[in-house]
């Protein structure tokens, strides 16, 4: 199944269920109105809720042709960690600046992954080590104008970690 724009995927799925919940409306000025209250209505229930809070999508996912989602349910799994998905927003948004580099999916998956660790290690603090590892990117793209690797950005998580106290196994994914 070809991938879908994340945003035409949400609003499909969201036009489908209000088109199941009201029937159509007369072709006059007052069916009209109506239609494009409804249509700002959707727009602005663009939300997800997660056990974090209530996020909007343009938060949590990069407004990019390049981002695409088999379905709504894929947009919900790719968002299940909202501060994972900022993260990512973030890296992907900065590394469109770049030219001739490609962001590849496996690169996005392993950045994707280093983020849920950083989660996992510190869940009770507020992210700290997801920002400074985002940040720590988004600099080397503006700095050094090139994504660092996969194994970089482990490396330099599994740096953070043992400099605030976390403990990194080797055999764990940030220890290599």
């Amino acid at each position: 199944m070809a991938g879908v724009n994340v945003w035409e995927s949400l609003l499909s799925t969201t036009e489908l269920w209000l088109e199941s919940q009201n029937p159509r409306m007369a072709d006059d000025k007052r069916g009209r109105d109506k239609q494009a209250h409804d249509a700002e209505r959707r727009q602005q229930k663009r939300e997800i809720e997660s056990v974090e809070g209530s996020y909007s999508i343009e938060e949590l996912v990069p407004e990019t042709d390049e981002e695409t989602f088999d379905s709504s349910a894929a947009v919900r799994v790719q968002v299940q960690w909202p501060t994972v998905a900022e993260a990512m927003k973030r890296v992907v948004e900065a590394s469109k600046m770049l030219r001739n580099t490609d962001f590849s999916w496996s690169q996005r998956k392993a950045y994707e992954k280093t983020f849920q660790e950083l989660n996992a290690i510190d869940a009770d603090d507020d992210d700290e080590g997801i920002q400074a590892i985002s940040d720590w990117i988004i600099e080397r793209i503006r700095d050094k104008e090139t994504l660092p690797t996969s194994r970089a950005v482990r490396r330099e998580a599994a740096k953070f970690c043992r400099t605030n106290g976390y403990q990194v196994r080797n055999d764990e994914c940030l220890g290599m």
